[in-house]
């Protein structure tokens, strides 16, 4: 179902593009892309975004969206290229962000994540829920020390939180670190 960037820029050859962009053509094919996505047509939801790609072929939300159909089917290599495209139109964009981490983790591709998630961490770093996902590229890895890291920001901008204790009581266990792990049972109790 899924096909690859390179792929859908041999359709785009093969297609008849505007001269000028249309936006009433666009927005028509990305709102039926959306709809046929939403019904389970997988298929259908991509021909129409690929319409909506002849025409504005960088178009983020598009790629996007191509992006998802590809991940859906099992196509991560694919959703990940549409993604790094995706991302270069709108390179703050928190949500592609996460996807793109989603889509390295599924692929055990831990340390691009873990790359993805420290820039979310900067950028947000009110949402504990990146220092967890960084805790676990982390650890995923084998980076140890990073990932005990990460849970000392996290409780720097969170505060105290005992499930972040216990797991740097594992990890200072793993890391024959055991004045910090005593320290970090003591704050347990």
């Amino acid at each position: 179902v899924a096909c690859s960037p390179a792929e859908m820029a041999s359709d785009k050859k093969s297609a008849k593009p505007d001269v000028a962009f249309n936006k009433v053509k666009f927005d028509s094919y990305f709102l039926e892309g959306l709809k046929q996505k939403t019904l389970g047509n997988d298929e259908q939801a991509r021909q129409q975004f690929a319409k909506a790609l002849v025409l504005d072929p960088k178009h983020p939300a598009t790629l996007y969206e191509l992006a998802n159909l590809a991940a859906r089917n099992g196509d991560m290599s694919t959703a990940t290229e549409y993604m790094g495209i995706a991302l270069k139109g709108e390179p703050n964009n928190r949500y592609y962000r996460e996807f793109a981490a989603s889509l390295y983790q599924q692929q055990a591709q831990y340390d691009e994540a873990a790359k993805v998630y420290e820039s979310l961490v900067e950028d947000y770093p009110e949402m504990p829920e990146y220092y967890f996902e960084l805790s676990s590229m982390y650890l995923y890895s084998n980076q140890l020390a990073k990932a005990a890291a990460a849970y000392d920001s996290l409780e720097v901008h969170a505060g105290f939180n005992p499930e972040v204790s216990v797991q740097k009581v594992k990890i200072y266990g793993q890391l024959g670190e055991n004045q910090k792990a005593k320290a970090e049972i003591e704050k347990l109790i």
